[in-house]
Protein backbone atom coordinates (compact mmCIF):
# COMPACT_ATOMS: atom_id res chain seq x y z
CA UNK A 1 0.00 0.00 0.00
CA UNK A 2 2.75 2.51 1.00
CA UNK A 3 4.72 1.87 -2.33
CA UNK A 4 1.59 2.30 -4.32
CA UNK A 5 0.83 5.70 -2.74
CA UNK A 6 4.25 6.86 -2.83
CA UNK A 7 4.01 6.17 -6.71
CA UNK A 8 0.76 7.60 -6.70
CA UNK A 9 2.36 11.15 -5.23
CA UNK A 10 5.00 10.52 -7.15
CA UNK A 11 3.10 10.47 -10.28
CA UNK A 12 0.96 13.63 -9.45
CA UNK A 13 3.95 16.16 -8.42
CA UNK A 14 5.71 14.99 -12.20
CA UNK A 15 2.24 16.60 -13.72
CA UNK A 16 2.00 19.17 -11.60
CA UNK A 17 5.50 20.56 -12.46
CA UNK A 18 5.62 19.85 -15.64
CA UNK A 19 2.44 20.42 -16.74
CA UNK A 20 2.61 24.58 -16.02
CA UNK A 21 5.71 24.14 -17.54
CA UNK A 22 4.77 23.10 -21.08
CA UNK A 23 2.06 25.48 -21.60
CA UNK A 24 4.20 28.06 -20.61
CA UNK A 25 6.92 27.55 -23.18
CA UNK A 26 3.45 27.14 -25.50
CA UNK A 27 2.07 30.99 -24.19
CA UNK A 28 5.53 31.93 -24.99
CA UNK A 29 5.96 30.97 -28.74
CA UNK A 30 2.17 32.33 -29.46
CA UNK A 31 3.14 35.50 -27.57
CA UNK A 32 6.16 35.75 -29.84
CA UNK A 33 4.29 34.45 -32.84
CA UNK A 34 1.81 37.28 -32.30
CA UNK A 35 4.58 40.19 -31.99
CA UNK A 36 5.74 39.29 -34.74
CA UNK A 37 2.95 39.29 -36.94
CA UNK A 38 2.49 43.17 -35.24
CA UNK A 39 5.77 44.34 -36.26
CA UNK A 40 4.95 42.70 -39.64
CA UNK A 41 1.90 45.07 -39.92
CA UNK A 42 4.09 48.03 -38.77
CA UNK A 43 6.67 47.50 -41.59
CA UNK A 44 4.00 47.13 -44.07
CA UNK A 45 2.77 50.31 -42.93
CA UNK A 46 5.43 52.11 -42.76
CA UNK A 47 6.51 50.61 -46.70
CA UNK A 48 2.65 51.65 -47.50
CA UNK A 49 3.65 55.09 -46.42
CA UNK A 50 7.02 55.45 -48.29
CA UNK A 51 4.70 54.76 -51.44
CA UNK A 52 2.34 57.26 -50.91
CA UNK A 53 4.64 59.77 -50.08
CA UNK A 54 6.73 58.75 -53.07
CA UNK A 55 3.84 59.10 -55.22
CA UNK A 56 2.96 62.43 -54.13
CA UNK A 57 6.30 63.41 -55.15
CA UNK A 58 6.31 61.91 -58.41
CA UNK A 59 2.90 63.98 -58.96
CA UNK A 60 5.09 67.45 -57.70
CA UNK A 61 7.40 66.15 -60.15
CA UNK A 62 5.66 66.03 -62.78
CA UNK A 63 3.68 69.20 -62.43
CA UNK A 64 7.44 70.80 -62.75
CA UNK A 65 8.20 68.91 -65.89
CA UNK A 66 4.52 70.59 -67.24
CA UNK A 67 5.64 74.05 -66.04
CA UNK A 68 8.56 73.77 -68.02
CA UNK A 69 7.20 72.07 -71.03
CA UNK A 70 4.73 75.28 -70.97
CA UNK A 71 7.73 77.58 -70.93
CA UNK A 72 9.41 75.75 -73.77
CA UNK A 73 6.14 75.84 -75.77
CA UNK A 74 6.00 79.46 -75.22
CA UNK A 75 9.25 80.52 -75.86
CA UNK A 76 10.10 80.97 -79.22
CA UNK A 77 14.48 79.79 -78.93
CA UNK A 78 14.46 78.47 -75.55
CA UNK A 79 18.17 78.70 -73.67
CA UNK A 80 20.50 75.51 -73.37
CA UNK A 81 19.34 76.61 -69.28
CA UNK A 82 15.39 75.99 -69.44
CA UNK A 83 16.48 72.93 -71.71
CA UNK A 84 18.60 71.31 -69.01
CA UNK A 85 16.58 72.04 -66.45
CA UNK A 86 13.53 70.63 -68.54
CA UNK A 87 15.87 67.71 -69.17
CA UNK A 88 16.49 67.35 -65.12
CA UNK A 89 13.43 67.10 -64.62
CA UNK A 90 12.04 64.52 -66.62
CA UNK A 91 15.13 62.15 -64.86
CA UNK A 92 13.63 62.97 -61.76
CA UNK A 93 10.56 62.10 -62.27
CA UNK A 94 11.22 58.94 -64.32
CA UNK A 95 13.86 57.57 -62.06
CA UNK A 96 11.06 58.09 -58.95
CA UNK A 97 8.73 56.36 -61.09
CA UNK A 98 11.39 53.25 -61.20
CA UNK A 99 11.55 53.98 -57.04
CA UNK A 100 7.82 53.44 -56.93
CA UNK A 101 7.99 50.19 -59.10
CA UNK A 102 10.27 48.81 -56.72
CA UNK A 103 8.51 50.50 -53.77
CA UNK A 104 5.30 48.52 -54.70
CA UNK A 105 6.96 45.32 -55.47
CA UNK A 106 7.98 45.31 -51.47
CA UNK A 107 4.61 46.56 -50.58
CA UNK A 108 3.17 43.59 -52.86
CA UNK A 109 5.29 41.24 -50.71
CA UNK A 110 4.87 42.88 -47.16
CA UNK A 111 0.99 41.83 -47.86
CA UNK A 112 1.76 38.67 -49.05
CA UNK A 113 3.71 37.77 -45.96
CA UNK A 114 0.43 39.01 -43.58
CA UNK A 115 -1.60 37.16 -46.01
CA UNK A 116 0.82 34.06 -45.27
CA UNK A 117 0.73 34.87 -41.28
CA UNK A 118 -3.72 34.84 -41.91
CA UNK A 119 -3.82 38.60 -40.96
CA UNK A 120 -5.47 41.14 -43.78
CA UNK A 121 -3.37 43.73 -45.73
CA UNK A 122 -7.09 45.13 -46.76
CA UNK A 123 -8.03 45.30 -42.58
CA UNK A 124 -4.74 46.11 -40.79
CA UNK A 125 -6.94 47.63 -37.86
CA UNK A 126 -8.61 44.67 -37.20
CA UNK A 127 -5.79 41.95 -37.59
CA UNK A 128 -3.91 44.44 -34.97
CA UNK A 129 -6.80 43.81 -32.85
CA UNK A 130 -7.14 40.02 -33.08
CA UNK A 131 -3.80 40.31 -31.98
CA UNK A 132 -2.86 41.91 -29.47
CA UNK A 133 -6.40 39.97 -28.14
CA UNK A 134 -4.52 37.01 -28.63
CA UNK A 135 -1.53 38.37 -26.91
CA UNK A 136 -3.66 39.32 -23.95
CA UNK A 137 -5.34 36.03 -23.70
CA UNK A 138 -2.56 34.25 -23.80
CA UNK A 139 -0.93 36.29 -21.24
CA UNK A 140 -3.91 35.85 -19.04
CA UNK A 141 -3.52 31.68 -19.36
CA UNK A 142 0.31 31.73 -18.59
CA UNK A 143 -0.71 33.94 -15.10
CA UNK A 144 -2.94 31.20 -14.34
CA UNK A 145 -0.60 28.34 -15.28
CA UNK A 146 1.88 30.04 -12.88
CA UNK A 147 -1.13 30.39 -9.99
CA UNK A 148 -1.45 26.58 -10.67
CA UNK A 149 2.19 26.61 -10.45
CA UNK A 150 2.46 27.61 -7.11
CA UNK A 151 -0.76 26.60 -5.58
CA UNK A 152 1.15 22.72 -7.00
CA UNK A 153 4.31 24.13 -5.47
CA UNK A 154 2.23 24.24 -1.77
CA UNK A 155 0.82 20.98 -2.47
CA UNK A 156 4.47 19.42 -2.94
CA UNK A 157 5.46 21.00 0.09
CA UNK A 158 2.68 19.64 2.32
CA UNK A 159 2.86 16.16 0.10
CA UNK A 160 6.20 16.18 1.09
CA UNK A 161 5.07 16.22 5.05
CA UNK A 162 2.48 14.12 4.78
CA UNK A 163 4.84 11.42 3.02
CA UNK A 164 7.58 11.80 5.83
CA UNK A 165 4.97 11.22 8.22
CA UNK A 166 3.54 8.37 6.62
CA UNK A 167 6.85 6.94 6.51
CA UNK A 168 7.67 7.42 10.14
CA UNK A 169 4.12 5.65 10.88
CA UNK A 170 4.65 2.55 8.64
CA UNK A 171 8.22 2.48 10.69
CA UNK A 172 6.25 2.05 13.75
CA UNK A 173 3.76 0.26 12.86
CA UNK A 174 6.53 -2.08 11.45
CA UNK A 175 8.07 -2.03 14.64
CA UNK A 176 4.83 -2.77 16.50
CA UNK A 177 4.36 -5.57 14.06
CA UNK A 178 7.50 -7.15 14.99
CA UNK A 179 7.16 -7.12 18.41
CA UNK A 180 3.83 -8.83 18.53
CA UNK A 181 5.79 -11.36 16.31
CA UNK A 182 8.45 -11.69 18.54
CA UNK A 183 6.09 -12.03 21.80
Amino acid sequence: ILGNLTSTLTVKLIDGISGPAKGAAGGIGAIGKATEALGKIKAFREQTQRLDEMSRAQEKARGTVKQFASQLIATESPSKKMQAAYERATQAVDKLGNKIDWQKARVRGAAAELERMGASAHNLAGAEAQLRASIERTTVAMRRQETAAARARVRREALGGLVSATGIHAGYATQNIAKKAIS
